[in-house]
């Protein structure tokens, strides 16, 4: 139930478009992806803006991404 998620109002939004951070989000789905290459879907949750997933979706194109966010947005 979308309702019982205990989000406040005024959230605190964490974006980080540093050169370092998104070295590492690049590695972390070169990893993932070479070891999970069969997968058919991928689910994050509390994916933000999906910045994470479509780097997994620029890799395995055929997989199915899924993200979920239940901020406040």
């Amino acid at each position: 139930d979308y309702a019982r998620v205990p989000y406040e109002n005024n959230s605190n939004l964490m974006y980080n478009t540093g050169s370092g951070w998104m070295e590492y989000m690049d590695a972390l789905a070169d990893r993932l992806t070479a070891r999970y290459s069969q997968a058919t879907t991928w689910l994050e949750i509390g994916c933000g803006d999906g910045h994470f997933l479509k780097r997994i979706k620029q890799r395995l194109p055929q997989a199915r991404i899924v993200g979920f966010e239940p901020g406040v947005e």
